[in-house]
């Protein structure tokens, strides 16, 4: 009796926590940090640095001023908390023989459902074989929570002819997150800072010069 091959590429998305501590990410220096006395780049000659005095800024419109001191450099909070988790995406990827690969594929899409995750994508397609004939098989690849791993792993595996390779890969994303987080303070900030400009105006050019 000829076995059918169906591989199931199996992709799980999962935050894992460790003990790892994580300080949270540099935030992006205001106008008025830069504003400081620099050097200028050394000539052809190998000669040494000249100091560049800067003197003290042109004083800018009402509107404008407060807009690049308030708006453009929004301080760093101390305060937050550093992240304490690293988050980790792991990827584990199953090749499985089953007898019917369209009733697992049936079974693995409401397994995912039933543990909160979803169907990323699915194939089923027909391989032709040198003798003549075929055999069905197939690809799917769903998401489950990260607290269901082994347990989706297992039920997978369960009722199947063969599996044929097993293999667990994780991603740290920890540096992506935070910077991520930290670029969304500082543009909530931003935003609460421009609303309250804006409610503040007066005249018409007072909230165009906001935006310029």
């Amino acid at each position: 009796m000829k076995r059918t091959l169906f591989v199931s590429s199996l992709l799980i998305i999962l935050l894992v926590a460790a003990c790892a501590p994580l300080l949270a990410a540099r935030p992006v220096p205001s106008p008025a940090e830069k504003m400081h006395p620099s050097y200028a780049e050394p000539a052809v000659g190998g000669a040494a640095p000249e100091m560049v005095e800067s003197g003290p800024p042109a004083p800018l419109p009402p509107a404008a001023s407060e807009k690049a001191s308030d708006v453009v450099g929004v301080p760093y909070d101390a305060s937050q908390p550093p992240v304490q988790e690293r988050l980790v995406i792991k990827t584990a990827e199953l090749a499985i023989v089953v007898s019917n690969p369209a009733v697992k594929m049936e079974e693995i899409q409401r397994m995912a459902e039933e543990m909160g995750g979803f169907v990323v994508s699915s194939n089923l397609y027909q391989t032709y074989l040198r003798g003549g004939g075929t055999v069905p098989e197939g690809s799917i690849t769903v998401r489950v929570p990260a607290e269901k791993l082994h347990d989706a792993l297992a039920q997978i595996k369960s009722n199947v002819v063969d599996v044929r390779s097993e293999s667990i890969s994780g991603q740290d994303v920890t540096a992506d997150y935070v910077d991520l987080q930290s670029r969304l303070r500082n543009l909530e900030a931003a935003e609460a800072r421009l609303t309250e400009i804006m409610e503040q105006a007066e005249k018409t050019e007072d909230v165009l010069a906001v935006f310029e």
